[in-house]
């Protein structure tokens, strides 16, 4: 008793052991995935500080360039105040040399008469009053150049800091987003955690539950199978058995025809026979006397007796427009046949065989791309007779067959609906005769007794 309760505790300690690892495996699993998660937020942390060094950076450059403008807008503004130096300097010589020659002008003018002098003077006032209005005009032009000039590169310079200032406001933005975002992910983690160990055990449990009905399936398609197999078997049987009773039925009537005529015509020779006996002798004669005669008039001569035996086949008709013909139609409905009699290949593709017996009707089409051969054939086979599918020379319809009757006829139809061959088959019955010679009465007589035991047997 002791070593059993020793032996229960051990079996119960190594089920402790087994929970335990169990849970230890699972605790590393998800240990596991904690710090997998862990390490993509590490990543995406040090991918958002990489874009917040890239857009500092940017800022960086920005300010940069705001300096670079700032020291072209002074390099323009000293430029504009050396032209505005230049110009006032170049008015002051020009004024110079308008006073020089206003000096020359009042010398001149008190040289020359007083008409002239009139003249000159307003030559003088005219050229000048010209040079005057170029040299403003000039001025004029230079002034708002540069000061569209300045206007524009303070604007461009403005936009820039503008869009510079904007994009370092949308990374602290960013920044905030994301930190927050991280910590809704650290939570939704945690609450995706427990719904993964909630769904480990209902997947577990889903599992047991296919397995097992995988394996009831298996069994009872197992149980199908060999009754369908069994079912097929019997069917075989019943079929094979029907076939030879068929035979055997056609033979037995083939034989009771040719035994019926045989005894029609024995029996019309008989009465030929004692009708012309009985007018030939005498009223008085004798019973036994006209049979001794009769037996002795069959004897000296030689009869001839005919049987028939009927067989049943069928009459074949075909035709065809062009070079593509049927061939052949098998009568128990396995196969039609179709031929190239042409030296080219032929595309039959969406051509159809449209087969009729008696109310019944199978039509098949051919595949769009089925090229016959020049002198080849294709034949198209019934479903469930064995036939491996092997185009364009074997074909192999899909749950159908071609149906038998009495009368049966085939058809070719082409793309375009028009029949370009056709074959007929009608079921007809042929009869054979044969002929054997009797030397005797006696003899006839036993053949006759003996065909109608057989008859009456049969």
């Amino acid at each position: 008793m002791r070593y059993h309760k020793r032996d229960r505790e051990a079996k119960n300690l190594e089920n402790q052991i087994q929970a335990l690892e169990k849970q230890n495996a699972e605790l590393e699993n998800k240990a596991t995935n904690a710090e997998n998660q862990r390490k993509h937020l590490e990543k995406e942390n040090n991918r958002l500080r990489a874009d917040i060094s890239a857009l500092e950076r940017q800022l960086a450059n920005a300010r940069k360039e705001l300096e670079k403008e700032t020291l072209q807008r002074v390099d323009l503004e000293n430029r504009v105040q050396s032209l505005k130096e230049d110009l006032a300097f170049k008015t002051q010589v020009h004024q110079q040399e308008l006073a020089e020659t206003k000096k020359k002008t009042v010398i001149e003018r008190e040289e020359i008469d007083a008409g002239v002098r009139e003249e000159y003077e307003a030559r003088l006032q005219e050229q000048l009053q010209d040079l005057r209005e170029i040299q403003e005009e000039q001025l004029r032009e230079v002034k708002l150049e540069y000061e569209s000039m300045y206007e524009r590169r303070f604007g461009d310079m403005q936009s820039a800091l503008d869009r510079s200032m904007t994009s370092s406001d949308s990374s602290r933005e960013d920044l905030r987003v994301t930190k927050k975002k991280i910590s809704e992910l650290t939570s939704e983690v945690d609450k995706l955690r427990s719904q993964v160990t909630a769904y480990e055990s209902r997947i577990r449990d889903l599992e047991d539950q296919l397995a097992r009905e995988q394996d009831e399936n298996a069994e009872r398609l197992a149980a199908k199978d060999l009754e369908l197999g069994e079912l097929r078997q019997l069917l075989n049987d019943q079929m094979q058995e029907y076939s030879d009773l068929l035979d055997v039925k056609i033979k037995l009537d083939n034989e009771i025809m040719a035994y019926r005529k045989l005894l029609e015509v024995e029996e019309e020779r008989l009465n030929l026979s004692q009708t012309s006996m009985s007018s030939s002798s005498p009223g008085s004669t004798p019973v036994g006397r006209s049979k001794k005669r009769k037996r002795v008039a069959l004897s000296e001569e030689v009869e001839e007796f005919s049987s028939e035996s009927a067989s049943s086949g069928f009459a074949t008709s075909s035709s065809a427009s062009g070079n593509v013909q049927i061939s052949e139609t098998d009568p128990e409905g396995k196969f039609v046949k179709i031929e190239n009699k042409s030296g080219d290949d032929i595309a039959v593709g969406g051509w159809q065989l449209k087969h009729t017996a008696g109310d019944q009707e199978t039509t098949y089409k051919f595949h769009r791309n089925l090229l016959l051969r020049a002198g080849e054939t294709c034949t198209v086979w019934s479903s469930g007779v064995g036939q491996t599918h092997n185009p364009p020379n074997d074909l192999v319809m899909k749950g159908s067959r071609w149906f038998t009757d009495d009368e049966m006829k085939t058809i070719l139809i082409n793309s375009d609906g028009n029949e370009v061959a056709s074959r007929d088959m009608k079921k007809t019955i042929q009869r054979t005769s044969s002929s054997f010679r009797s030397s005797g009465y006696d003899d006839l007589e036993s053949r006759r007794r003996s065909k109608e035991e057989r008859c009456s047997i049969m």
